[in-house]
């Protein structure tokens, strides 16, 4: 028996364990005895499945898919929360971009004017030892 429509969440929405295991059920839902018709023909067939859904008990397997839809919801939080701190992210680098590069270009000039008075500086120590050598 394929899924029908009913037993898939809608996209975006977190099935409850409730949507996917009905308690009155047999202990599996994935494999019930309507999923597989044995015929008359393959008496191996009904023994198989009940041997499979006798496997894992339907509260063990509400459990797991409960557990699924907590951490799937878990991460569905978390993505929202990466989502608006890139929103913010975005919106504060496109706000502080234009004043990092003003800064820069301010640091930039100023590294050039003190190279340029560092430079004056050596040119009149030169100037002042060759004057005076005995000053030293």
């Amino acid at each position: 028996r394929r899924m029908s429509s009913p037993d898939i969440a809608p996209e975006g929405e977190v099935p409850t364990p409730q949507d996917l295991v009905d308690p009155t059920s047999s202990p599996s839902p994935l494999l019930t005895s309507e999923s597989v018709s044995p015929s008359s023909e393959h008496p191996a067939t009904a023994a198989f499945s009940a041997d499979i859904e006798s496997l894992v008990p339907a509260a063990t397997i509400a459990q797991l898919l409960e557990a699924q839809a907590s951490t799937y919801a878990r991460f569905k939080e978390a993505n929202h929360t990466l989502a608006s701190f890139n929103e913010f992210s975005s919106l504060m680098y496109s706000t502080l971009t234009p004043e990092f590069d003003k800064h820069t270009k301010n640091l930039k000039e100023m590294k050039k004017d003190l190279d340029t008075v560092f430079r004056r500086i050596r040119n009149l120590q030169s100037v002042l030892k060759h004057k005076y050598p005995e000053a030293e």
